[in-house]
């Protein structure tokens, strides 16, 4: 409970105002004779002489350690900014305890040379010089009370102080009913908080304690479930004209091309995806501020026209919006009054935004004297990243949600939250470079005395509230354990009980569907379905990413080299030997190949030539895969009977289906044929096999599909159909056979070459079978299933399919019920909600028969 006085001065941090205002209101009504300030602003009257800034001070700081000698052992961080920041708040605290620099131990070379430095400063005119002459000044404090929470150790001083001169604090005497309890995590922790204020007390009664910012998010999500009121009674605010300046002064200082897209990234975000990406790709276009693509465009397999003619007009945006904005690439530290003159112009006017302005233009004007060097603008740029901007809130309704410092007698209710031994009790210790040990030898208060003015500050703090809420998550969102706090279990007297909260609704995984008729608007234009086979494959694999692709047209971002384009450059290469060189296409030799693969790789170099020596490994490496492919093949090839009729054979095919007409086209890589027979190959960069369980459910459809249109325009007789990987993987390599049967275990040499042909030679192309293929070939390269079905049960076991991924998705099926693997190279991972759950695809066929009965 609060005492609050008739007429006085009143003290509490300016985080807390406005509830003690509410709490002054509610007790005595309007009054005049009270006067509320913060500590700091309070302590002002006791100080002689105008005070100096920080940054000032700071930059002060640094000049005077540049002074140091160059065998000390912290010359080269006399520029650091976290070296002068913990210097100069050091100097703040041994000033406030009357500490003459030169009376400094030297016990240890770290000590002597700390000595150096800090005698340096022994002048800097920080104001903690003129603590100890006012601590020893009496001073009449009757009329001032003190609202009682969790101090610094400097407020502590200040404090002790005025209590010691007759100040009084405002909380009277209370007994605290301490409820400690623990529950499985966070979110339980916040839903038992939610659940318990709307059971059993007012908002406007309630404190939290949040002091894990990442949790702050939590627990408002949770209260706003429940619709309880809340106020954050501080939050960092952070700043776009601070972060602007930042970007600006380091382009200043830096001058080189990141630095200059970070602050046109800042200044110009609608850059991000135009002019950004383009500078990245192509940095001499900022210095040359000239395009070096090729004039004409080439055939290759790593760029289509359609992005070549995008390339150069992107390229043409970027050196048109570079030589409209010159002023931004020439900008050097005379011209810091255009700078800001330049961030304001990016900016609405607002109430927040000019504050913030004159902030930035005060820290400039008293440090601008000192900025003379790159590193001094590195300097400034580190302080204004530290410096937070936080701001207490104008208005308070319901819960109000602080940090554990602010735990008062304000509220009647707290609910003080992660309360483990890794965050409790949380005392405060110096660490760095002025550690405790540093500090052991000085005229300061002891750490264990300072640790036991904590500690009962704490405690004293806890038991302000009538009744406290002690909450112990007791583990992680990771599953990481979260030991319980002993110093809490002596206090309390008792471990914490565990509360199963039971949550007021479960989560349902989202449900996403089209109607019938926007379906057949996005899928089937014009009443007709055209498409490539693969894609009716993508929609069985995941519906979801069928329509963001398809329906949506969102296009993927694809790299310069990525899996995909390296098969596309095997399948040209093998396109190219065997037009060349027919049946010998194996045979071709190394150097053959690298022109072959450099060629490949002229045009898109003379694009990129910056990455000149990525493209050149990649050569290599192209080369080096080509030659281990060719020889898998050739044992093959040698012994196969069949001639080889297409390559990038296009294929098209026209049903019917309900009255819809369906287009479906494809490209096959390579077509083997006799007099009446044919066999399909299809060229993939990975091991692949064609599963009866995926084409049954709709996940293999691409090799039959082929077949089945192949055998319509040719007239001839399906003997098979399969995958060539050309994959090339590490082989073991044995050094040694051993026979252990022997009394006496013999090892027999094993040669390299001849394991290597039996690796090659015992590769099998996984496919179906519709012929028996013995007569063209006389080896069995080639793998048969046990139980596959006849061709003509394969063909209408293929319709049946067909028109089952058809009908699902003229009936809006988008669900993201994803098939293994889906996931691995979808762009669009971060925008689906399905978090990469896997799902067995069902059995079309089997599905057909339930619907049919």
């Amino acid at each position: 409970m609060l005492k609050i006085p008739e007429q006085g001065i009143l003290i509490a941090p300016a985080s807390l105002h406005l509830p003690l205002y509410q709490a002054i209101h509610q007790a005595k009504g309007n009054t005049i004779g009270l006067e509320v300030y913060s500590l700091h602003s309070f302590i002002q009257q006791f100080f002689q002489g105008q005070t100096v800034d920080e940054v000032a001070l700071l930059f002060e700081t640094m000049k005077k350690c540049q002074a140091c000698s160059s065998t000390n052992v912290f010359y080269s961080s006399r520029k650091s900014y976290d070296f002068i920041r913990d210097t100069l708040q050091f100097v703040r605290h041994a000033k406030t305890y009357g500490i003459d620099f030169h009376t400094l131990h030297e016990n240890s070379q770290k000590e002597k040379d700390l000595k150096e430095i800090l005698c340096l400063l022994e002048d800097l005119d920080v104001r903690e010089k003129q603590i100890p002459g006012i601590l020893k000044q009496p001073f009449h404090a009757e009329n001032i009370y003190i609202l009682q929470y969790e101090y610094s150790e400097e407020e502590s001083l200040w404090i002790d102080f005025l209590l010691q001169n007759g100040a009084h604090t405002l909380e009277e005497a209370t007994e605290t009913a301490v409820q400690y309890v623990s529950v499985a995590n966070v979110r339980k922790q916040a839903t038992l908080i939610a659940q318990t204020i709307v059971d059993q007390y007012d908002a406007d009664d309630v404190f939290i304690c949040c002091h894990q910012a990442s949790q702050r998010q939590v627990l408002a999500q949770m209260l706003e479930a429940y619709q309880i009121p809340y106020t954050f009674l501080t939050e960092d605010t952070p700043s776009l004209l601070q972060y602007q300046l930042i970007c600006c002064i380091k382009w200043i200082a830096l001058q080189d091309i990141e630095s200059f897209i970070t602050m046109i990234n800042a200044l110009h975000p609608d850059t991000k995806e135009s002019i950004q990406p383009t500078l990245r790709q192509f940095p001499d276009l900022f210095t040359t501020r000239k395009s070096h693509l090729p004039d004409l465009y080439q055939d290759n397999v790593f760029m289509d026209r359609y992005s070549f003619e995008h390339l150069q007009k992107q390229i043409e945006t970027t050196l048109t919006w570079l030589e409209e904005h010159d002023a931004l690439c020439h900008w050097t530290l005379q011209d810091i009054e255009d700078v800001l003159q330049y961030i304001q112009a990016q900016n609405t006017c607002t109430m927040e935004n000019l504050r913030t302005f004159h902030q930035i233009q005060d820290v400039l004007r008293k440090c601008l004297p000192s900025l003379k060097t790159r590193e001094d603008l590195l300097f400034l740029c580190e302080y204004l990243n530290a410096k937070t901007n936080s701001s207490t809130a104008s208005q308070i309704q319901g819960v109000l949600i602080g940090k554990r410092s602010e735990i008062t007698a304000l509220r009647k209710v707290c609910f003080l939250t992660d309360v483990h031994a890794r965050s409790f009790p949380g005392l405060s210790m110096h660490s760095g470079i002025y550690d405790e040990t540093y500090l052991a030898d000085l005229s300061v208060p002891s750490l264990a005395t300072r640790l036991k003015k904590q500690r009962d500050q704490l405690f004293t703090c806890l038991s302000l509230p009538k009744t406290l809420y002690i909450l112990v998550p007791e583990a992680s969102y990771d599953g990481k354990e979260n030991p319980e706090s002993h110093e809490l279990v002596q206090w309390i007297g008792q471990k914490a009980q565990f509360v199963d909260v039971k949550e007021s609704s479960v989560y349902e995984k989202p449900q996403f569907s089209l109607n019938p008729s926007l379906a057949s608007s996005l899928f089937f234009p014009e009443d007709r379905f055209t498409g490539s086979i693969s894609r009716l494959e993508s929609f069985a694999r995941c519906p979801l990413q069928h329509f963001l692709r398809y329906g949506l047209h969102l296009k993927e971002k694809r790299e310069t080299m990525d899996i995909r384009m390296q098969g596309s450059i095997y399948h040209h290469i093998l396109e190219i030997l065997m037009d060349t060189y027919q049946k010998d296409y194996t045979k071709a030799d190394t150097k053959t190949i690298k022109n072959l693969v450099q060629n490949e790789f002229t045009f898109i170099c003379n694009v990129y030539p910056q990455q000149a020596p990525f493209f050149e490994r990649h050569v290599w490496e192209t080369t080096d895969k080509i030659l281990k492919i060719l020889e898998q093949l050739d044992d093959f090839e040698h012994d196969w009977h069949m001639r080889t009729s297409h390559q990038e054979y296009k294929v098209q095919m026209q049903l019917d289906w309900q009255g819809t007409p369906i287009l479906l086209y494809g490209y096959i890589d390579r077509i083997d044929a006799s007099q009446s027979s044919f066999v399909i190959f299809d060229y993939k960069s990975s091991d692949k096999d064609l599963s009866l369980q995926d084409f049954d459910a709709g996940l293999a459809l691409q090799l039959i599909t082929y077949t089945i249109a192949y055998e319509t325009t040719s007239g001839s007789l399906p003997a098979g159909c399969y995958y060539i990987s050309l994959k090339t993987s590490p082989q073991t390599a044995l050094a040694y056979k051993v026979n252990y049967r022997k009394k006496v275990p013999e090892a027999t040499p094993l040669d390299i070459k001849e394991q290597a042909q039996e690796a090659a030679q015992s590769r099998k192309f996984t496919g179906l079978m519709f012929q028996d293929l013995s007569i063209y070939s006389d080896h069995e390269h080639f793998a048969r299933k046990k139980e596959q079905p006849e061709y003509p049960e394969i063909k209408t076991q293929w319709q049946t399919i067909l028109f089952s991924l058809l009908e699902d998705m003229k009936n809006g099926v988008i669900q993201p019920d994803h098939a293994k693997g889906a996931c691995d190279y979808c762009a669009y991972k971060e925008i689906c909600r399905n978090a990469a759950n896997e799902v067995t695809k069902a059995n079309r066929l089997e599905q057909e028969e339930e619907h049919a009965l």
